[in-house]
């Protein structure tokens, strides 16, 4: 806020060359989606497992060059019994067992190709599509119920679902227009009684709106005596019928005067909660902006605390000054946004000035931040500043040095020595005077940090 800042499962079916490798569906990469909070209370029962297909005759499983071994009569249920041939693990058992074990690989491998799945078919996912199968169950009977409350319960299971939908980004438009626009067309083709309901509810909700604002307008007065005329001429030509003034001003002595009074408490109490919330937003954002130019302010301060031994020569080099202040506050910023402990800390600190009763203990929070956001930004300036002045203080040095090498050449083509008078009546710089050369100020560097 403040600162920029698959387990292996143990296969019974006989082994094949060909058979896909074992792996766990993902259910979200396939067409079985995961089973999520509805409003549906499935039952106990589970839906029957699927019937496994007749296996073809020429299909049989793979089997080991030696013999199999006699299995007991009355046995056929006992579980397969594993061995090795030829560095393959193969799975013996006796030929009426294998023909159903291999007749349910067989219906399984046809079932995960029709529904689309990336791997076999596991207990999970039939337990899955029974659950499916157990709620579309439900709808289906909900929606062709005579009961409102269940038809209701049926329609809001979808819309709640579509929205879960929406809001999980898993769909790109809203799902509610396209519902609702299905559901007109729908009943305009198959249900037109369901058009006509709907036109008459809206078409009644409209005049009774616009009778409450004429009553409210005044029926003693020019305007709600125009504005009820007119509503009076729609609602016979759409209806054949229209509300008298008499009928309207009976309806409005008829109010009971508690009612009237309590909701003119429950509007002035909206508005004023509206104020309130308004108003601690207000204060809220003016906090968050007080907070973080203090916490700007200290981590200034702490890059000032840490250059200060080498100001008096960073001063004669303002932009390599401005080059290390700029790197200095994006290491501070990278430790803000990567150091977990940093911002957990710092999300505690927030989240107690924002339930804070009063400013003052709103302020003492900001003053904990302040200091938080400071000594971490100290932490990293003892670390990373003398690498990055020294580094800074090389650049500069090695620059000058070869600006003294260009001058020093040239002005042994000219015949001039260093400190004397060239041609043109200047004097030629000069070793130690402090424009070239670097020692001087390359010593404190070096004095400050090594």
């Amino acid at each position: 806020m403040f600162a920029d800042a698959v387990s292996d499962s143990t296969n019974d079916s006989p082994s094949e060359e060909s058979a896909a490798p074992e792996t766990t569906p993902n259910p979200q990469d396939s067409t079985v989606q995961p089973k999520t909070a509805i409003d549906f209370e499935p039952g106990d029962d589970e839906a029957p497992a699927p019937t496994p297909a007749e296996p073809e005759k020429a299909a049989v499983a793979a089997k080991p060059a030696e013999p199999l071994e006699a299995v007991p009569v009355g046995d056929e249920d006992a579980p397969g019994e594993e061995y090795e041939q030829r560095g393959k693990k193969w799975i013996r058992y006796p030929e009426a067992r294998g023909r159903e074990v291999y007749a349910g690989y067989q219906t399984a491998k046809v079932l995960s190709k029709e529904l689309g799945l990336d791997g076999p078919v596991t207990p999970e996912i039939v337990r899955t599509l029974a659950n499916d199968k157990t709620i579309l169950d439900h709808i289906d009977f909900d929606v062709m119920s005579p009961d409102p409350a269940e038809q209701a319960r049926a329609f809001r299971y979808l819309f709640t679902t579509a929205k879960k939908a929406y809001d999980g980004n898993h769909a790109a438009h809203n799902p509610h227009e396209t519902m609702a626009d299905a559901l007109l067309y729908a009943a305009s083709q198959s249900a037109p009684e369901v058009i006509q309901g709907l036109e008459q509810r809206i078409t009644q909700e409209t005049l009774n709106r616009l009778y409450q604002k004429a009553v409210a307008t005044g029926l003693e007065t020019q305007a709600g005596q125009d504005l009820l005329a007119s509503v009076q001429r729609t609602d016979q030509a759409l209806t054949g019928t229209f509300r008298k003034r008499s009928e309207l001003a009976n309806a409005q002595k008829a109010v009971d005067p508690l009612a009237a009074r309590t909701k003119e408490l429950e509007t002035r109490e909206g508005k004023i909660q509206e104020l309130e919330s308004r108003q601690a937003k207000e204060d809220w954002d003016r906090w968050s902006d007080d907070t973080n130019l203090a916490v700007d302010s200290a981590i200034v301060g702490a890059i000032t605390g840490a250059l200060k031994p080498v100001a008096a020569s960073l001063e004669k080099f303002p932009q390599t000054q401005q080059n290390v202040e700029l790197r200095l506050r994006e290491e501070i910023k990278s430790v803000f946004r990567t150091d977990q402990r940093f911002k957990a800390e710092r999300d505690r600190y927030v989240k107690q000035a924002s339930i804070a009763g009063t400013e003052q203990i709103r302020d003492g929070w900001r003053a904990r931040i302040v200091q938080l956001y400071t000594s971490t930004a100290e932490r990293v300036l003892r670390e990373k500043a003398p690498p990055i002045l020294s580094e800074s203080a090389q650049a500069l040095k090695a620059k000058s040095d070869k600006t003294h090498e260009r001058l020093k050449g040239t002005q042994q083509l000219r015949g001039t020595p260093a400190g004397g008078h060239a041609p043109n009546g200047t004097t030629a710089p000069s070793t130690g005077n402090g424009k070239f050369d670097s020692k001087s100020w390359a010593s404190e560097f070096e004095a400050a940090f090594n």
